[in-house]
């Protein structure tokens, strides 16, 4: 029979339908809420003992940009940092009468965000497989990882980030129809908005929203749901300019460009210049990034001196001599099992460390860092098999979530990359790694649609030896970049 595929796409099944495939195991569900508990208490308990954690690179940067904004100053600070991030540490600090309680009430915030995101994700992953299982498991697996768990106690503009872009897809595709389906477009329009004032990562990949915003429906004729489609899609793109409507007047006002940041050529600069394969490892980010704003006194006058540097250097070193070294280097610098988390952890300095917990005790700083290391190369591994085994690229969201995946991919290729660039990432990546954990467990009730576990099942030795190479290629990104580097040597 036919059954309606709950992404907005058609596909063929069996009798059974993909709705009542299997759930996870209470056991395992259980255990996985137990190792998110346990590891999320640990980090609470370094944070705080014996003293508070240091604030880590660009959490000073909101810091001071908060204390700026009480003092009556813009919460957009040179056109390089989103303004919402900055705004909602100043609130807080108002709020809650100093920084200590506001990076409390921010870190209760930023843990119920990532539990949103988990939700979100959860419910993403059953509509894009049909599989409650590969669903659950996608949402464990994104804050299982200590590394992303992590950046729930930070001043780091990740948590909202992520929580609002999981929600633009996700509104979309819980109201399909109607007025419901429309106000659903504003609403994604919205929170797709409200992401951009946080980070404006996704800022440019609206396009890729297209699949979702579709009706289901045949695909033909194109005029019956051509003109729905577009409309939707102006609902989404008026309600998220409206929403960075104020920051962009402001930056008008102060710097002559309705933008919300831009940080684009420098990132580019830097990324051309990187020298190591680890991030936070004689780092001199901030030497250029103070560089950067000296030479010139506005933002455009900057972009076109490093613009125009960049050129040169390009055809200083040649097209494809910067593209090997870019090979060498981008990849390594996001897959890296070297985290912000692990970084802040007491560690030799000449290995890019550096301690910001106070003085953790040794088994803990151990056993954080044999966890990160392991939850990040499972989760690198399922995701290589997951992807290359997956074959309904034909689903809405499929196409959605596989256009996010190359732009953040081709992004980081070309500008600035570093480890913590890729928990925007590892929500994608979790969608697929929990698919193929799923198609692993044949001793769940119908852990997966049947048309999905015939397709793990008569996949040939061509595409496991696909998912093999990559698996290997990612690991080899994960752990490999310090021994590269030589470090300590």
């Amino acid at each position: 029979m036919q059954a309606e595929d709950r992404g907005g796409g058609r596909q063929g099944t069996s009798s059974v339908s993909e709705a009542a495939a299997g759930r996870l195991p209470r056991s395992l569900l259980v255990g996985g809420l137990v190792w998110i508990g346990l590891v999320d208490a640990v980090l609470w308990w370094i944070y705080y003992r014996p003293a508070r954690k240091v604030l880590f690179l660009d959490e000073w940067q909101y810091v001071w940009t908060a204390e700026g904004i009480l003092a009556g100053g813009p919460a957009s600070i040179f056109l390089i940092w989103p303004p919402a991030q900055a705004t909602v540490v100043a609130r807080a600090i108002e709020g809650f009468g100093g920084l200590e309680p506001a990076i409390l009430a921010i870190q209760v915030w930023h843990t119920a965000l990532f539990a949103l995101s988990a939700w979100l994700l959860a419910d993403l992953g059953r509509r894009l497989t049909g599989s409650p299982a590969a669903g659950a498991l996608a949402g464990l697996l994104l804050l299982a990882h200590p590394s992303v768990l992590a950046f729930s106690h930070y001043l780091f503009a990740e948590a909202p980030h992520m929580a609002l872009w999981l929600l633009s897809l996700w509104l979309p595709l819980r109201w399909r129809s109607g007025w419901a389906g429309r106000l659903a477009a504003a609403g994604a329009g919205a929170a797709w908005g409200s992401a951009l004032l946080f980070r404006t990562l996704f800022g440019m990949a609206w396009v890729l929203y297209l699949p979702i915003l579709r009706r289901p429906g045949p695909w033909r004729p194109v005029r019956a749901w051509l003109p729905t489609l577009l409309l939707d899609l102006a609902l989404f793109l008026a309600v998220g300019l409206a929403v960075t409507l104020p920051a962009r007047l402001d930056n008008l006002a102060r710097f002559g460009e309705a933008k919300i940041s831009d940080s684009s050529v420098f990132g580019l600069w830097v990324g051309l210049d990187e020298s190591w394969r680890s991030d936070a490892y004689r780092d001199t980010n901030g030497i250029e990034l103070r560089r950067y704003l000296e030479s010139a006194e506005t933002p455009a006058e900057r972009r076109r001196i490093y613009l125009d540097r960049s050129r040169r250097l390009v055809e200083r070193r040649g097209v494809w001599p910067v593209l090997r070294d870019k090979l060498s280097k981008q990849y390594f610098r996001l897959f890296s099992a070297k985290t912000n988390l692990v970084s802040q952890l007491p560690g030799d300095l000449c290995r890019g460390h550096i301690p910001s917990y106070r003085d953790p005790p040794p088994p803990v700083v151990a056993g954080l860092t044999l966890a990160s290391h392991g939850v990040h190369l499972a989760t690198l591994v399922a995701f290589a098999f997951g992807i290359v085994l997956w074959r309904r690229w034909r689903r809405p969201l499929a196409l959605t979530v596989g256009g996010l995946l190359a732009y953040q991919l081709a992004l980081y290729f070309v500008l600035h990359a570093e480890s913590r660039y890729a928990v925007q990432l590892w929500p994608l990546l979790c969608l697929f790694a929990g698919w193929f954990l799923a198609a692993l467990a044949p001793r769940w009730r119908d852990p997966l649609s049947p048309a999905a576990a015939a397709a793990i099942a008569s996949a040939g030795r061509l595409r496991w030896a696909l998912g093999t190479l990559l698996a290997l290629l990612l690991a080899w990104f994960a752990f490999a970049g310090p021994y590269l580097d030589r470090m300590c040597s």
